[in-house]
């Protein structure tokens, strides 16, 4: 670009990826963005994680996003809540879905509701 974009990472290059947990490309995507994020991100560039919002069926998988975030839980979790779906067959349809994996987790119900 001839002039560089606004970015929240300040001088490091900033690698956005924006998923969507119920999308099956994300999901076969995400091992080898974990592979990368462990073994090869420069030190000049920063991954940022945004979930893409991009028509009502989106809105949900958001909010546990920043469920997961609010609670300091999404690096821990986020490769857990893929599985769920794809791997356990486990949709996650309402936000207390969510209760017994963030549970594995350390996280208690009454933090989780708060």
């Amino acid at each position: 670009l001839a002039q560089a974009l606004p970015v929240q990472t300040g001088d490091k290059i900033e690698v956005l990826e924006l998923f969507w947990y119920h999308c099956p490309h994300c999901f076969a995507l995400e091992p080898v963005l974990e592979d990368w994020l462990e073994n090869s991100i420069p030190d000049n560039a920063e991954y940022v994680r945004m979930p893409g919002i991009f028509r009502r069926s989106t809105i949900f998988d958001a909010r546990v996003f920043f469920t997961l975030e609010a609670l300091g839980v999404v690096d821990k979790i986020h490769v857990d809540v893929y599985q769920e779906i794809h791997v356990r067959k486990n949709p996650f349809r309402e936000l207390a879905d969510l209760n017994s994996l963030l549970q594995k987790y350390g996280v208690s119900e009454s933090d989780f509701e708060a």
